[in-house]
Parts: C-alpha cells; structure tokens; sequence
C-alpha cells in the first residue's frame, strides 16, 4: 500500500513562508496539522504568529485517499503532541523542540501577514511596518510592493478590529524596555515620594494620581499614573486650552525620568506619523490628508500607568473584578501601547461583543484607533472599546502614547470617506480640544 508522508508541526511561531518549505523543503499548508499555544487552529492556510520561532516536527504516515476530516482525528487520537501552557514556560519545551528551529528570514510582505489570535479570537494583524516606515514620505511609495502590501494589510485591520501590532517599527527594543524599567522603579517609590508631583486641576490635570482617583464610567480605575499632556500657555487657542495649562511634573527620582521620557515622545510622536501615512494611503486619500489643519502641529498626551496585582492591595473601595480601566475608546487619532511582556491584562472587544484579550509580544507595539479617526473616516474604522483587567499577581505597567490631532482642530468625515459610506454623514463634527477637555475634567474622583 502507497504511503505518504505528513508533517506535525508544534508551533511557538510559525509563518507561511516558513511552513510552505517544510522540513523537506517541498510540503506545502495542506499536509499540515497545527497546534499552537492559545492560538487558532487553522485548516489549510497557516497565517498565525506569535514572537518566538521554534518547532518540533513529527513524521506521520497515511493511507491514500484520507480527507483532512479523517486524518484530523486520526491525529488527535494518535501522535499529535501538543505543547501545553506550562511546557511553554520551562525547559520541558527546549527537550521537546530539540532546538530545532524554522526559518526566521522572510520578506517584508510575508512578515506582515499573520494573524494574532488570542483564546481562538482574531484579536488583530501583526504588521512588520519597516517598508511603510522607512518610504512614507516617498511620494512613489505605493509603487513599491512591500508598501502597498503593509498598507493592504493596515486598511483591513482598522476596518475588522481597529487594533493591531506593529513591528518593524524603528524604536530601539532597548529604549522600548527601558522605560518600561524605569516605570517600574518609580512606581516601586514610597507613596510619600510619588505623591510630590500630584495631580490637581490647579496643575492643568498633569501630574501623579493615586490608586482609585481615575474614573471610567463612574466607577475607580485600579491604576496609579503619572498623566503628561503638550503643554499649554494660557489664552492659547482662545482660551480653549486652558483648564489644561501648566507644565508636566516629572518626577526626580529616578534622575534620568524626564529625559528618557522627552526622548521617547520624539521618536513616538514621529512613529505615529508615518503611521498616520499609511492609513491615509489605505484610504485613498493624500499621503498628508492627516496634517496641516487635522494634524499638522499634533498634541500628545502621555499616560504612565501602574496596575497593582490581584492581591497586591485591599478591596475596599476599589471595583470588583480587579478592573484596572474601566471600558472605554481613546479620544484621538492613534495610540501607542507598550506593556509589560510577560503579563496579559489589556483586553478588546471585537465586532461580536467578544472580549478578547490583547497578548503582550516583544518588540510590537499594540496600536489602536482613536475617536477622531473614527469620525474622519465616518465609521470605517472603528474606535474599539478595550478594557484593563488585572489578573496577575505581580505589578504591570503600560506607557500608553496618545497621537492627537491639532488641539484646536475641528474634525469632521473627510469627503473620499462619506463617498465610500453612501454619502450621509454618521458622526457628529467633533472640535477635539473640547472633546479632551469634556473627558479629562470629569475623569478623576478628588
């Protein structure tokens, strides 16, 4: 009897590119049986990953003439190993894989193909952005097809999800952990230290606030932050500004904070631009549609947020169910999420009403879309509610950068985005400086 031989594959990370050569260099998806660590199983097409690049192949063999239905439960009865959550974290996994390892090398529109799954959920798209970053201002550069394909790529993830990944992005991993270290180191201070930058209306809202002083909805966040704004003189943009007029506190110990910090917004604020690009591409709007008067002089808004662990603090008076941030949308255009690596508490809610939670991976950032953006495209992408729940016993922080459009810009749907919606305008013009102000004034419990 003819056989022929199949390839079990227990996959940490896994691209197409890399399993189409398979171990032999010419198996292809379809004799492909995939299981992965809280990943979607996915027939036929393999477009998943998550950030390490290990494998462990078995050789099966079948009878001719087996559908994939048939052999599929052939396998989970026999031979298939499937790598378990705590076989992932210990030594056990590097028996397992033998240090084999698939190919990291693989072009840039291979690279921002994969999906991220989380709990079998799409969550949102992986995008490897280093052709967008390194050609946006390239007025040809959607002549180059590693662009077209990122753009491609971020057009559907602001429309399905409006979140996704970045990678590819050009701020240093190092810098990246850095200041989440040195988050950590002041949020480990005395309270008695942090308190001297304190947060009051009377410092335009800028400053530390303790556990419990931010509100979503009503009820207190289980988070302590240090909120930093662009800052603002009074008078400016006649007077709209005002309630946020002041300078940000940053705190002296750590002694190199503010500098760190400074040095950060520069790159973040330069990132969310060329990002900002991209998605006027995906539109088919003009390279800048998103500057001059929308955000060509764009605030920014910096949130250096600490979330206690489960235990780590009492109950009393703080939300049920360890909520970290309440549910909520961002107020502008794009945000820039870096969060702890080995600790899973940001969750999205997707287009079924799914919470989902958003898995930390190294070297990405988690971006999201912003109110205004929803309001300039009339709703094609969509500003997703997402949540902070805190189901860890150890301290996490998150420095969220916010990319906001001019404070005083009036933002209402661009005219190539009511075309493509029929025509009717779905959102109300929005004036984003009143729209912050109206949020960051009712947000905290002093």
């Amino acid at each position: 009897m003819a056989m022929i031989v199949e390839y079990v594959v227990v996959v940490v990370v896994v691209s197409v590119a890399d399993l189409h050569t398979g171990n032999n260099g010419q198996r292809g998806t379809e004799d492909l049986c995939i299981h992965r660590i809280g990943w979607q199983e996915t027939e036929g097409v393999i477009s998943s990953e998550v950030y390490e690049v290990e494998a462990v192949v078995y050789q099966l063999s079948a009878k001719n003439g087996e559908t994939w239905d048939e052999r599929k439960q052939r396998r989970r009865k026999d031979g298939c190993k499937v790598v378990t959550g705590d076989e992932r974290l210990s030594g056990r996994r590097r028996e397992m894989t033998g240090g084999t390892n698939l190919p990291e090398r693989r072009t840039p529109a291979e690279a921002a193909a994969p999906e991220v799954v989380s709990g079998g959920k799409l969550l949102a798209v992986n995008l490897y952005i280093s052709p967008l970053v390194a050609k946006c201002d390239d007025p040809n550069a959607m002549e180059d097809k590693d662009v077209a394909e990122v753009v491609t790529l971020l057009d559907r993830a602001c429309r399905d999800a409006g979140f996704f990944y970045v990678k590819g992005h050009g701020i240093p991993d190092s810098l990246i952990k850095e200041v989440r270290d040195i988050t950590h180191k002041f949020f480990d201070l005395p309270y008695e230290e942090k308190v001297k930058i304190e947060l009051s209306n009377e410092t335009g809202y800028r400053g530390y606030q303790r556990v419990g002083v931010n509100i979503t909805k009503g009820v207190p966040d289980r988070h302590e932050a240090i909120d930093c704004y662009r800052e603002l003189n009074k008078g400016m943009y006649a007077g709209l500004g005002d309630p946020l007029v002041g300078t940000n506190k940053w705190p002296t110990d750590p002694n190199n904070f503010k500098k760190l910090m400074e040095e950060y917004l520069v790159l973040c604020t330069e990132l969310s631009r060329k990002i900002m690009r991209g998605i006027a591409l995906a539109l088919g709007v003009p390279v800048d549609a998103f500057e001059g008067k929308i955000a060509g002089d764009p605030f920014w808004v910096l949130r250096i947020i600490g979330y206690p662990g489960a235990t780590s603090i009492s109950d009393e008076g703080l939300p049920k169910n360890d909520v970290g941030c309440g549910a909520h949308t961002d107020y502008g255009l794009l945000t820039l999420v870096n969060q702890d690596d080995d600790k899973t508490a940001l969750q999205v809610r997707n287009l079924s009403g799914e919470w989902i939670s958003a898995v930390p991976i190294p070297g990405t950032f988690v971006c999201n879309i912003g109110d205004m953006l929803k309001i300039l495209t009339n709703g094609i992408y969509e500003s997703t509610l997402h949540r902070v729940i805190n189901n860890s016993p150890k301290f996490r922080v998150c420095v969220a950068y916010f990319y906001e459009t001019n404070f005083d810009a009036v933002i209402s749907p661009l005219d190539t985005c009511l075309k493509k919606t029929g025509g009717n305008k779905k959102l109300e013009t929005a004036v984003y400086g009143e729209h912050l102000v109206s949020k960051v004034t009712t947000n905290f419990s002093y």
